[in-house]
């Protein structure tokens, strides 16, 4: 009996590395965590343009494993925090870190409604990037905040830019509607 729990185990292993490769290679990206020191200093920069708001609507998008967005929910745990994951192996297993503040979505963010979001926490590609940039000038109202990470927006001038040292330096970029 406890070796077919155990093939059971490894073919469930199997089928969720071969999906995440699969995603990998049709989305053009590997779900990648947010190192902690650069998620540590996410947090610090909202905190500094939002303060303690409570009326915000705060998407992360490409949220991946969910990493970044429970850490966001933590530090405003009076806002609803909604991440956004296409890839279906990391977006399964952020369902299950789900909270009361915490909702995350399995569908493609070149589909959302951005008319209402007054924050966008990002970390994803420059290719995806150039896509989502103009969608976000066009649908997003003037003064909602942008926090990137890793890449700069394309066309969109930095407010504020902060590098992060650690293991490995990374910037974390950020943005207000025009």
């Amino acid at each position: 009996m406890l070796v077919y729990i155990l093939y059971g185990i490894l073919l469930l292993i199997i089928v969720a590395f071969v999906t995440n490769e699969f995603y990998a290679q049709k989305l053009k990206a590997s779900p990648m965590p947010t190192l902690p020191w650069v998620r540590r200093e996410i947090i610090r920069a909202l905190k500094d343009e939002v303060g303690n708001r409570e009326d915000l609507l705060l998407y992360e998008l490409g949220s991946g494993w969910g990493g970044l967005a429970v850490l966001i929910a933590r530090a405003f745990p009076k806002v609803t925090v909604h991440g956004f994951e296409i890839s279906p192996v990391p977006f399964v297993l952020s369902k299950l870190r789900q909270r009361k503040n915490l909702r995350f979505y399995n569908r493609d963010v070149f589909t959302l409604d951005l008319s209402g979001v007054d924050v966008i926490a990002v970390y994803l590609t420059p290719w995806h990037l150039e896509r989502l940039v103009p969608k976000m000038k066009a649908e997003m109202k003037a003064g909602s905040l942008i926090v990137a990470s890793g890449f700069a927006l394309p066309d969109m001038e930095p407010e504020k830019t902060v590098f992060v040292k650690g293991a490995l330096e990374k910037a974390i970029y950020v943005y207000r509607i025009k």
